[in-house]
C-alpha cells in the first residue's frame, strides 16, 4: 500500500511538471493569456501590452453618440475601425450611447436623462433639442466613464469617427507619459477657429482623463441649461467653466473634416512646408487660421468625415492608414491650416 501510494504520488508529480513546462514553452513561443477583470483576454506576442499603473487604471474606452436607427453607421465604425479585434488583443473598449437599451447588444448604454431631461422638457425648437439632446449624451459618457469603468482616457465622439484603433496602445502610452489621469486636467480635441467663434469639433470630440471627468460633471447642469447654439460650439463655454486654457487643448490626434489633399487616390502627397509651421497666430484667437507644428502622420488616429463627401472620406482614411504601414511613413507629417488637417511629406 505504501509503495503504491508513492508510485502515484511520483507519477502525479512528473504530470505536473510536465504539464507546467509545456504550457510554459507554448505560451512563450506563440501567445500569453493573462485574466483582467474577470475576462479572458487573449494577447499575440507581437502586441505591445501596457504596464499596469499604480492607479490601476488601463486602456481607452471610445464612446460614440448614436441614434437608436443607426445601426448601419455603428457597424461602419466598428469594421473600420477594427474595434471587435482590437478588445480581443487589449483593454480597450468601445461602447455606444443612444436613446435606447437594448440588453441583447451589449456595446449600448443609455443615457441619464433621469438626471438631466429636465433641461430638453421646456425647449420647443425643434434644432436646439437636438443639441441639447446631444449634450446630455456628451455628458452621460463622461459620467459612465467615470462610475463605470477603469480606464485611464476616454475618447467622446460621433458614430461616423474612423479609428486607427492598432495605434491606441501608442496614444495611451503617450497620454499616461505626461498625464496623471486621476490628478491632471486633459482635455483634448479638434480645434475649429472662426472669426466669430472658437470650439472644439463635436464629431471627432474630446479625449479626457479621469479628472477632467470629474470637473466636466460638476458643471453639467449649468453648461446644459444654458446651450443656446450648437452643442459643439458650446465647449467654448464649457471650458470656460471648468477653467480650461484653450490652447492646451490642441492634439494631432483627430481631424474634424476631411483631410487633405486626398480627394482621389491617386493625389500626389505635397511637399511639406519648409517652416515647422503651417502658419502664424497667437494660440486664442477668432481667426481663420492656427499655428501648428508638423506632427508625424503615425500620431494621426481619428478622421471624422465631410458627410457630403462620405466615399472621399473612406479614400482618405485607408490612404492615410496605407502610408503609416510604409517603411517611409516616417517621411510623412500632418498640420492644421485653416479648420482643415494637411497630409504633407519631407523630401
Amino acid at each position: 500500500m505504501e509503495c503504491l501510494f508513492s508510485f502515484h504520488h511520483l507519477a502525479w508529480i512528473l504530470d505536473t511538471v510536465t504539464f507546467i513546462l509545456i504550457f510554459s514553452i507554448t505560451i512563450h513561443n506563440q501567445n500569453t493569456i493573462q485574466r483582467t477583470d474577470k475576462m479572458l483576454f487573449y494577447y499575440p506576442k507581437y502586441t505591445y501590452i501596457l504596464k499596469e499603473s499604480s492607479s490601476n487604471y488601463r486602456g481607452l474606452i471610445v464612446i460614440s453618440i448614436t441614434m437608436p436607427a443607426d445601426v448601419k453607421r455603428r457597424q461602419i465604425q466598428i469594421n473600420k475601425s477594427n474595434f471587435d479585434n482590437m478588445i480581443k488583443v487589449s483593454d480597450h473598449r468601445y461602447l455606444y450611447i443612444t436613446d435606447i437599451d437594448d440588453i441583447q447588444n451589449s456595446t449600448l448604454i443609455k443615457p441619464y436623462y433621469h438626471e438631466y431631461h429636465k433641461h430638453i422638457v421646456p425647449i420647443t425648437q425643434v434644432k436646439l433639442k437636438a443639441d441639447i439632446n446631444r449634450a446630455i449624451k456628451r455628458v452621460s459618457a463622461v459620467k459612465y466613464f467615470l462610475e463605470n469603468t477603469t480606464n485611464s482616457f476616454a475618447w467622446i465622439c460621433t458614430d461616423d469617427v474612423f479609428f486607427d484603433s492598432s495605434k491606441f496602445d501608442f496614444l495611451v502610452s503617450e497620454l499616461s507619459s505626461k498625464y496623471k489621469t486621476e490628478k491632471d486636467p486633459m482635455l483634448l480635441g479638434y480645434p475649429v477657429r472662426t472669426p466669430q467663434v472658437i470650439f472644439l469639433q463635436g464629431g471627432c470630440g474630446w479625449i479626457i482623463s479621469r479628472r477632467t471627468a470629474r470637473d466636466i460633471l460638476k458643471v453639467a447642469d449649468n453648461w446644459i441649461s444654458h446651450i443656446s447654439k450648437e452643442d459643439d460650439v458650446e465647449t467654448e463655454r464649457l471650458l470656460n467653466l471648468i477653467g480650461y486654457d484653450f490652447e492646451n487643448t490642441t492634439c494631432p490626434y483627430m481631424s474634424g473634416h476631411d483631410v487633405y489633399p486626398f480627394y482621389k487616390k491617386k493625389t500626389r502627397v505635397p511637399i511639406c512646408p519648409k517652416s515647422n509651421k503651417a502658419s502664424q497666430q497667437s494660440s486664442y484667437s477668432k481667426s481663420t487660421t492656427k499655428e501648428h507644428n508638423l506632427s508625424p502622420i503615425q500620431s494621426y488616429i481619428a478622421l471624422h468625415p465631410n458627410k457630403a463627401y462620405l466615399d472621399i472620406s473612406y479614400q482618405a482614411f485607408d490612404r492615410i492608414l496605407s502610408i503609416k504601414k510604409q517603411a517611409d511613413s516616417h517621411k510623412y507629417f500632418t498640420y492644421n491650416f485653416q479648420n482643415h488637417m494637411y497630409v504633407c511629406r519631407k523630401e
